[in-house]
């Protein structure tokens, strides 16, 4: 396994918005946000050029703990290109207001 320190790490997540296409995704929004006996979680639903569905991540706190990602059998990137465009969506206010 590569290490990568902060130093490099950085400019490579500044380039990874150019290097994924965000043209096949329409619509993002959060269809829900949920707690159980298991951890918290939130779903994501999404439209695009290979149809729609949701994405649900849940945040696991017994013993170890771990993120849980049901993509309703999407790829990893796909699953990073409907973040990358809900990220897209936001309008960023200042907390300090």
């Amino acid at each position: 396994m590569t290490e990568i320190n902060d130093r490099e790490l950085k400019p490579m997540l500044e380039e990874l918005p150019k290097l994924i296409d965000l043209s096949e995704i329409h619509e993002v929004h959060i269809n829900g946000v949920f707690a159980n006996e298991g951890g918290l979680g939130f779903v994501i639903g999404w439209s695009g050029d290979k149809g729609f569905g949701e994405i649900t991540i849940q945040e696991h706190t017994k013993n170890d703990m771990f993120f849980e990602v049901d993509s309703e059998n999407m790829s990893k990137q796909f699953v990073r290109k409907v973040l990358l465009s809900l990220l897209d969506g936001v309008e960023w206010g200042s907390w300090d207001e």
